[in-house]
């Protein structure tokens, strides 16, 4: 599992490449090798909903933390940008997000588990279970069908 809470996840690849490496050192098949992320998610019916229900709770938990190891404020910019096309957060609609975890796949060399850090300070429980409760039932269908496709 590869941890990526900010960046580009495209920027892993040689840390994905240098596991490939060592794993089939070892007389391992490349078949039995499992590669996950862990990153930023959340799902909601549309993206601007999931940016708004994400977003503060998100804002409010680094903006502490960044006091106190002396980072600067997060803005809703730089959150936009780790959201957009090749920035590491999957916080959208189920196409958008479905699409996005199968472009990280192919940026890394394939995927077999994807990780959302789901939880943040103002999220409730009931919007984190419909959250989960689309993953589940929805995106990852949608990934498999993408997948499938191609």
């Amino acid at each position: 599992m590869v941890a990526i809470i900010g960046g580009e996840t495209r920027r892993f690849a040689p840390l994905v490449e240098l596991y490939r490496k060592a794993f089939t050192s070892k007389q391992n098949s490349l078949s039995e090798m499992k590669v996950g992320i862990h990153s930023f998610g959340y799902v909601a019916d549309d993206k601007q909903r999931a940016i708004d229900e994400f977003f503060p709770g998100y804002k409010r938990m680094f903006d502490r933390i960044g006091k106190e190891r002396g980072w600067g404020g997060v803005t809703m910019d730089r959150f936009l940008f780790q959201n957009g096309p090749n920035g590491a957060y999957l916080v959208g609609d189920v196409e958008e997000v479905a699409n996005k975890i199968v472009t990280h796949s192919m940026s890394l060399g394939g995927l077999s588990r994807f990780q959302f850090q789901i939880e943040n300070e103002l999220l409730t429980h009931e919007q984190i279970m419909n959250s989960i409760e689309m993953i589940g039932l929805e995106v990852k269908p949608r990934v498999l069908e993408i997948i499938n496709d191609n």
